[in-house]
């Protein structure tokens, strides 16, 4: 059945071959952004949607490693906002934000990824899921090389009285 909208388009040519109006969402920016240096080991990681998105409660863990090769932390879906860490750590989502929140600072001086499987995150809008981060080029960055950055150091002041 062909429903006319009186513009030469009918309802079928709006839609894709899922029958969805619409798009996936993707990612429009990252921070730190992919393949940053000098990034504080204690920064909260935020990818910014093009869309308002949800976590999909049967997808997929979100996995933060570090070095390519080692899984730092493990973000499992416990409800279409949120995910839990099995190091502590938290993932939210909020509007099109997804903001990660490390257990634990991250190592100095190390390069770390973060991956999110194709069936872990949908859009709000109309439920299409997101494609994913399944490898670590995608969105990876380096950490700054001291922990220390920005924290105060001790100072000892000593006055003599001149003679």
């Amino acid at each position: 059945m062909r429903l006319s909208l009186g513009i030469g388009l009918g309802l079928s040519d709006l839609q894709g071959s899922t029958g969805v109006i619409g798009t996936a969402p993707v990612i429009n920016t990252y921070s730190p952004d992919d393949e940053d240096t000098g990034v504080a080991v204690g920064v909260n990681l935020v990818a910014t949607f093009d869309q308002n998105i949800v976590f999909d409660v049967t997808g997929g863990d979100l996995l933060l490693r570090h070095s390519g090769t080692t899984v730092v932390e493990t973000f499992t879906i416990a409800s279409t906002t949120s995910a839990t860490g099995d190091g502590g750590g938290t993932a939210t989502i909020s509007g099109n934000q997804l903001t990660i929140n490390p257990g634990a600072d991250q190592a100095v001086s190390t390069g770390h990824s973060f991956q999110i499987p194709a069936t872990s995150i949908d859009s709000a809008v109309n439920g299409l899921s997101f494609a994913g981060i399944t490898d670590d080029t995608t969105w990876n960055w380096t950490t700054a090389g001291s922990s220390t950055a920005g924290e105060p150091i001790g100072l000892l002041l000593v006055l003599t009285k001149a003679a």
